[in-house]
């Protein structure tokens, strides 16, 4: 590469140092720039948050910090990184003021886009911080306006105030993570780009610390950033794996999978929440998928009833035309409505109006969970909205809630089952239970630290049951002989001996 002459290296370096002080010319765009991308972002428009992009000022303090360094002139650093710095805090301020003044503050895809950057951020930053540096050391302006959306620097800051502003830390945090990501990139890269073409300080022919604080910042960055590349190839993975496991649970062509949405936790998949439009409701779901999925993933999925599949074949003739018109004419109450809603799902044992509430005992066909009668009351009351629905389970044990093993506090799924189990006591007219934590020991006689994690977990059953109405009367904590249970890391709930169901 041939290097500039003395000459264009000084022109290059007084232009550059120039583009880099902090003027009131430098703030008014800044304000500018990040106003634009602000509405631009939260009017999820492209083409308004590129000219944020274009306008932007915040290169010249980066250009000037990345040749300060490569010159090694910490005077010219610290005033191009004050520059940068002032300029960052108002951008974000301005931006925060906007969203707090805004009728619109919903959290766009243009904004979403911008809070988890990951290693392929980095690279597109690398790519753009040289193409900036060789178009600014060698004065070839025709790319730049293409250089200023590359590098992207305005946006992120925009999204740093609206998390902000919304409260929404985890926002701010990655879309200001991003930020850093494209500054230290394109700085690093000027560095190189400027070497390369002899910017270097006069009294020394080798650089040294500068060369090993630019790598040492890049490794810094490369590791959450790698981290956060995994976890979204992980959360891709898990999410195809879930839609899988919920499409081979329905029938085929009866049902489509929608809006699934999973979460991981330590690289694992902890939760899975999908909704699902169907034509007959399936049993048993959260089980079934827990088989599949493992047992310690908690499962939300909304099953969503469509049209019966016969009736919604019915307009093919006259005659099937007849039947559906008078099945629709039974239809009229809504008691007749309620047991035809719920006649492919479960057995109606009885339907009864107590003060304008519909109250069915029902059993569900095939094997179904108390999260199952949950939920199909949950689907049921969605499909009458003009009148009050109440399922009743038939009586049987309270499902046990899991804990992890070696824990006393309720994951996901273990918060789930009491909300279950909570539920169908409510449904039973039973408002006062007891609670026995449970652990398992391989000593002869079990420690104090295993009697504690006990009680500890019969404890947290009992607040969690006591935030949904339902009365503990005794909580206690048992230790069993490790292998007796299939799943000993439990607890288990009973209606309390002088409780009676109402």
């Amino acid at each position: 590469m041939r290097r500039l002459s003395q000459a264009d290296r000084d022109s290059v370096e007084a232009e550059i140092v120039a583009g880099a002080k902090a003027t009131w010319g430098y703030y008014a765009l800044l304000v500018g720039a990040c106003g634009v991308a602000t509405l631009g972002l939260l009017q999820s428009s492209a083409a308004v948050v590129i000219g944020a992009m274009l306008i932007s000022p915040l290169m010249g303090p980066i250009l000037g910090m990345g040749l300060a360094l490569a010159l090694v002139k910490p005077n010219d650093f610290r005033r191009a990184a004050i520059a940068l710095a002032l300029g960052a805090i108002l951008s974000v301020l301005a931006g925060a003021v906007i969203v707090w003044i805004s009728p619109i503050a919903e959290a766009t895809p243009e904004i979403l886009a911008r809070t988890r950057p990951t290693l392929l951020d980095l690279a597109v930053a690398v790519m753009s911080g040289l193409v900036a540096a060789f178009v600014t050391l060698t004065r070839r302006g025709g790319v730049i306006a293409g250089v200023a959306i590359a590098t992207a620097l305005m946006p992120p800051l925009a999204v740093t105030g609206y998390g902000l502003a919304s409260g929404d830390l985890g926002i701010a945090g990655g879309s200001f993570l991003l930020f850093m990501t494209n500054v230290v990139a394109i700085l690093g890269c000027v560095f190189v780009v400027a070497r390369a073409y002899g910017f270097r300080p006069a009294r020394r022919k080798r650089a040294r610390w500068e060369e090993i604080v630019l790598a040492s910042a890049f490794l810094l960055l490369a590791l959450p950033l790698g981290f956060s590349l995994r976890d979204i190839a992980v959360e891709a993975r898990q999410s195809l794996r879930a839609k899988a496991a919920i499409q081979r649970a329905f029938a085929p062509d009866t049902a489509r999978v929608e809006d699934v949405r999973v979460t991981i936790e330590r690289g694992t998949l902890s939760k899975v929440r999908a909704v699902v439009i169907t034509d007959r409701f399936v049993a048993g779901l959260p089980g079934k998928l827990q088989a599949a999925l493992g047992r310690q993933v908690s499962v939300d999925v909304q099953q969503i009833l469509t049209a019966d599949a016969e009736l919604a074949r019915a307009d093919r003739s006259a005659l099937a035309n007849d039947a559906l018109a008078g099945k629709q004419a039974m239809e009229a109450t809504p008691e007749t409505r309620l047991r035809t809603l719920l006649e492919d799902a479960a057995t109606v044992d009885s339907v009864r109006d107590e003060g304008g509430m519909l109250v069915a005992t029902i059993k569900l066909k095939g094997e179904g969970g108390l999260t199952d009668y949950r939920t199909l009351e949950t689907v049921v009351a969605r499909l009458m909205p003009q009148a009050q629905v109440r399922l009743v389970p038939p009586p049987r044990p309270l499902d046990p809630i899991p804990f992890a093993s070696g824990r006393s506090e309720l994951d996901p799924a273990g918060q789930q089952a009491v909300e279950a189990a909570a539920w169908a006591l409510q449904r039973w007219g039973i408002r006062e239970v007891r609670v026995t934590g449970l652990a398992d020991s391989r000593r002869a006689r079990p420690s104090t630290g295993e009697r504690r994690v006990a009680l500890a977990r019969g404890q947290s059953v009992a607040a969690a049951l006591a935030q949904l109405g339902i009365t503990v009367s005794d909580v206690t904590g048992m230790v069993e002989p490790a292998g007796r249970n299939a799943a000993p890391w439990r607890a288990v709930i009973q209606p309390a001996p002088a409780a009676k169901a109402e």
